[in-house]
């Protein structure tokens, strides 16, 4: 428990802070990024350590046996990272990180056993220990508290297995090397890994950035339903594609009967919670094929695909009644005035808008609290 948590307060004091909602992204971003590195490095390392085995190595060697080892398992583990590649995990599970792991593991297994097996007489770190814990540093990502862990152990399993393989060891200064080349490679690693999620808080900032942009440019402020301007683009997209396909559509023009009063009696706080009300009402009651927007003032537009004027009507009607119906609250009762017209009997989609906006009038005139269509 005391590693543990020491390892985890290493990496929060190393690395940048990363919001709770993000830490599972961050772990499948990791994730994605070092199986292609595991496929890459699997796929050419198991070529390479073949072909030392058949060219390099003596025949019948402890040596050979470890290049055709570490061949095998490098295919194995390309072959895996392959699949997870093809069918990445929605969720992942303690099974996928030691799948992420054992490569460092192995990579690093297999440079203490060439470091303990290397023949000679005035020892020096070989060339494939420095290589291994070099790469595993530039090209994994790896949490600063794990790869300590990592470089600890295979810094301590080197100076503990080199002098049981060599004793007659005459004049050396592998301590210093292993203990400054371990240091070295985790700082690189931690280096990169803080850049990774540098990197990755600075996209997500971003990415947050353009959503919120992209919401406050075809929202209503104060309703949150579509503004004037989406409703333009929304409604000539609908008219082109039903002109198209020969679909008829429809439109609903809704207005607050009487508002003026509300907000000349009660104030235009009264007012705005009056207009937040009845836009959920609308919101909620259509269909989730339906785009609904705040027109401008008092005024909201419903936009019905596939929908007739009979259908349109009868949605109408029954909006106008939940909005007569609904409990009043704080809020005075109000009703609201409705104006239907359907494509069939326009030119255009700026045609629809004006035929419906006049039975909206109509609807005024009539008495409010009603639907017109016709």
């Amino acid at each position: 428990m005391r590693i543990s948590t020491a390892v985890s307060t290493l990496t929060a004091r190393i690395t940048p802070s990363i919001p709770r909602k993000h830490h599972g992204a961050v772990r499948r971003d990791r994730f994605a990024r070092n199986t292609r590195r595991i496929f890459i490095i699997g796929l050419v390392l198991g070529i390479e350590q073949a072909a030392y085995g058949v060219l390099v190595a003596p025949p019948d060697s402890v040596l050979r046996v470890v290049y055709f080892a570490t061949a095998i398992v490098a295919a194995i583990t390309a072959v895996g990272s392959h699949h997870l590649l093809r069918n990445p995990p929605d969720v992942l599970r303690p099974s996928h990180r030691i799948f992420e792991y054992a490569p460092v593991v192995v990579a690093m297994t297999v440079a203490l056993i060439r470091t303990a097996i290397l023949s000679t007489e005035i020892f020096r770190l070989p060339t494939v220990y420095i290589a291994i814990i070099y790469v595993v540093a530039v090209a994994f990502l790896i949490p600063p508290g794990a790869s300590a862990v990592l470089y600890l152990l295979v810094s301590v399993g080197a100076i503990v297995t080199i002098p049981q393989f060599h004793p007659t060891i005459t004049q050396s200064s592998y301590v210093a090397d292993i203990v400054s080349n371990g240091a070295l490679a985790w700082i690189i690693a931690t280096i990169i890994y803080r850049s990774f999620l540098s990197d990755f808080v600075k996209t997500k900032t971003i990415e947050e950035k353009s959503r919120e942009l992209e919401h406050l440019a075809i929202r209503d402020r104060l309703t949150n339903l579509f503004n004037r301007r989406k409703l333009d683009s929304e409604v000539e997209e609908v008219h082109a594609w039903s002109t198209r396909y020969e679909a008829e559509y429809s439109v609903i023009i809704v207005d607050i009967d009487h508002f003026k009063l509300v907000n000349d009696s009660r104030g235009h706080h009264t007012g705005d919670l009056v207009l937040q009300d009845i836009a959920g009402v609308l919101a909620d009651n259509v269909r989730e094929v339906d785009t609904c927007g705040r027109w401008g003032g008092e005024e909201f537009l419903i936009i019905c695909p596939e929908t007739d004027l009979d259908h349109a009507r009868a949605l109408a009607e029954r909006l106008r009644s939940l909005v007569e119906a609904r409990p009043a609250g704080n809020h005075p009762p109000v009703t609201a005035s409705f104006g239907v017209a359907a494509s069939r009997e326009a030119r255009d989609a700026e045609d629809l808008i004006r035929i419906a906006d006049d039975r909206l009038y109509l609807a005024k005139e009539l008495g409010r609290n009603r639907v017109e269509s016709g």
